[in-house]
This record gives C-alpha cells, sequence and structure tokens, in this order.
C-alpha cells in the first residue's frame, strides 16, 4: 500500500542499504525452507521491557531471484494479530554455504 506522508512526519527505520538485495540473498545461500524470524507483538503480548515477542518461520517461495522480477519473498509463520509488518531477518551464523563455514551473521 503506498501513502503520501507529511513532509513534517519523521521517518526512522533502517536504511535501503540494509535490506536485501539479489547479491546478498545468493552470497549467503538463501534457499526456500530456511528458518527465518519475526519480530511483532503477537495479541498484544511482550517481553520485559516492552520489546517485542520473536517467532521463527521458513522461506516459503520460489525462486528467490531476481527480485526485480520476483517482487517479494514469502514467508510462513503461524501469525497472530500483532505480528503484522513485523520484520523478517535470517540469521546464518555458524552456516556452512557455498563450500565454507560462516561463523558470524
Amino acid at each position: 500500500m503506498y501513502v503520501d506522508l507529511p513532509d513534517d512526519v519523521p521517518l526512522t527505520g533502517l536504511p535501503p542499504d540494509f535490506l536485501s538485495d539479489d547479491k546478498r540473498v545468493e552470497e549467503i545461500d538463501l534457499d526456500p525452507g530456511d528458518e527465518a524470524f519475526c519480530l511483532g507483538f503477537p495479541q498484544a503480548a511482550w517481553s520485559p521491557g516492552g520489546f517485542p515477542i520473536l517467532r521463527s518461520g521458513h522461506i516459503a517461495s520460489y525462486p528467490l531471484t531476481p527480485m526485480k522480477n520476483v517482487k517479494e519473498i514469502y514467508f510462513d509463520l503461524f501469525i497472530n494479530g500483532g505480528n503484522s509488518g513485523g520484520p523478517v531477518y535470517y540469521s546464518y551464523t555458524s552456516r556452512v554455504f557455498k563450500g565454507q563455514a560462516h561463523l558470524g551473521g
């Protein structure tokens, strides 16, 4: 959904270069079925300090690239109200891909 925001609305968040692109998806060998994580407030729940709840699911679409054609990567998890719009991220710590171990991610 696209909306026009007034010029005086402060926008915060992640810079666009933080998001994945084709090169990054191929570098980390992201594949359908890989586990990923989502932050949100399911059923208005939160952890101590007001932090969101971490949940996991799986990359559920194919192909993943080229993104200019694919447009979306589907993520499958059981969701409740309050999770919609939450960020999805992938952790590849201690994963072996393209024949090499990667110890950080």
